[in-house]
Order: structure tokens, then sequence, then C-alpha cells
């Protein structure tokens, strides 16, 4: 039998904290009711072409890639959205991902109506990549950006949007109050990752045959951070490493269930998230 409760709370620990993941790493430069950067379009696949912003205009920019599940999956509400509010211009821009063997060109096809809106093609690391993502430090695909008066009024993610493009086209959307929660998300995000990172720290620990060691920190751990159910995820790993057959008479009371997660582009997460949960997948022989 599969350690499958500890392997998904690694995967849910790892998931909130993939929001956090680039900000970490890179500083953002720009924010809320800054100018909007210059398109920056390589190519446009779908649709029709845009040179520049009209600041008596309202723009919808949506950030995706071919591999991102939840982009696609957003892309249908996106284009219901699209339809409905034909004053504005809804722009898809992909990114993160070479333009390669006509498969963003086949994917574009092949959504058909789902992706009904313009769609064109930035570049992967560059463009607008860097000019929007990494410059608002914005760690995740998708993610939406609404622009009204030449200026960035709002960005989130594509199934938030519903309320703030009402609010911004009536001029009743208050970018002071939006900024305060975002800034309460960012210390949220910074917390988990926090807590991701001395978990990970504890594991590998423990991996490494220090066991009496990561178990004082897991103890530290919980009086830190009282609120998180993962110490006893930990625990339950360990078990079966220490007494199998305990370990298998132990209630299995389910897992954290199905998550779905944006997709990060930061190396240094990744690389991380990918060493990390090497350690509870290793634990999967014992069946």
């Amino acid at each position: 039998m599969a350690l499958t409760r500890n392997l998904t709370s690694v995967l849910a620990m790892a998931a909130v904290a993939t929001t956090s993941a680039w900000a970490s790493d890179e500083s953002k430069e720009l924010t809320l009711g800054a100018p909007a950067p210059a398109l920056s379009i390589k190519r446009w696949i779908k649709g029709k072409p845009l040179a520049k912003f009209d600041a008596r205009k309202t723009y919808v920019i949506e950030f995706w890639a071919t591999w991102c599940g939840p982009c696609k999956s957003a892309m249908p509400h996106l284009s219901e959205l699209a339809r409905k509010n034909k004053d504005v211009t809804f722009i898809g821009v992909g990114i993160w991902e070479h333009d390669a063997e006509g498969k963003i060109d086949a994917f574009v096809k092949d959504m058909g109506d789902k992706m009904d809106y313009n769609v064109a093609y930035s570049g992967n690391q560059d463009g607008m990549a860097a000019s929007w993502m990494k410059a608002f430090g914005r760690p995740s695909i998708p993610a939406t950006f609404i622009v009204r008066g030449g200026k960035v009024q709002w960005m989130g993610g594509p199934l938030e949007m519903d309320k703030p493009l009402a609010e911004i086209k009536s001029g009743t959307f208050k970018i002071e109050t939006y900024l305060a929660e975002l800034t309460e998300q960012a210390k949220e995000s910074k917390r988990i990752k926090e807590s991701f990172d001395e978990r990970v720290a504890i594991e590998a620990k423990y991996e490494a045959g220090q066991r009496d060691e990561a178990k004082a920190d897991l103890v530290a751990f919980e009086k830190k951070h009282p609120k998180e159910p993962f110490a006893a995820e930990i625990r339950f790993g360990w078990l079966a490493m220490e007494d199998p057959a305990a370990w298998r008479l132990r209630p299995r009371n389910g897992s954290l269930g199905a998550i779905s997660f944006p997709c990060s582009s930061s190396p240094t997460f990744a690389a991380k998230r990918k060493k990390h949960l090497s350690l509870p997948a290793r634990r999967s022989a014992l069946r």
C-alpha cells in the first residue's frame, strides 16, 4: 500500500507555495495603477491584430501556454466573458514555451469556440513574459490583467475577474482596496512558503539518517505552525519507515483530495519541489 496521504499532503503544500515561488526569487517592479507596458507580440494567431492600447478602451490580457491545464480549463469562461462584453478587447497571450512544430496553432485550432477571442504569441521568457508577468511579480499562469485608461487596473486569475471587470467598466472599482487584499495574500503566501521550506529541511534531515534531530525539529514546527496538519502526515510517513506492521494497522481517513494549482515557471521552486517529492515517493515501495 503506497503512502498516498503523505504524498498528497506534500502536493498540497507545494501547490499553494507555487503561487509565491517566483515572487521570492525575483523582485517585482510594477503594481496596480501603473501604465500598461507596451504590447510585444511576435505573431498573431487568431482574431484582429492590435498595435497598441487605446486609452479610451478596456482590455483583458490573459497569459497562457499550451501545456498549462488550468489555462485550458479557464478558456471557455474567458470566451463567455468576451462574448458578453463586446466593448472589451480580450487578448490571449502565449508565453513560457517555444513556438515550434505548429503546436500552438494546433492547440488554438483544437480549442475552437472555447477560445473565442484574440490570440497571440509573445515569446518564451522574453517579450511580455518579462515586461508584464515578471515586472508585476506574477509567478504562475493563467494570469489575467485588466487595462483601462491606459493603466493596469486589476490582476488575478481568469475565474475571479467577472466582478472586477464589471466594476472597472462602471467606474466603481477601488484599486486601493484591492491592493490591500493583494498585500495580505502576499503575506500569507510568504508564510506558507516558509512553512514548506521548513518541512523540506525536516524530511531531508530524516532521510539523511538524523532521525532524532528531525523529530525534534518537527515538534518545533508544530509549535510554530499549530494550525497546519502536515506534522501528522510526516509522522505517518515515518511510521512506515520505522514500523511497517504498525503503519499498515493505522486507519486511513482519506487524503486531502484532488488538487488543481497554477502553472509556475520558477526553476528554483520547481527543482526544490521535485527533490522534496522524491522523498515520500521512495517510500511507495512499502506496499
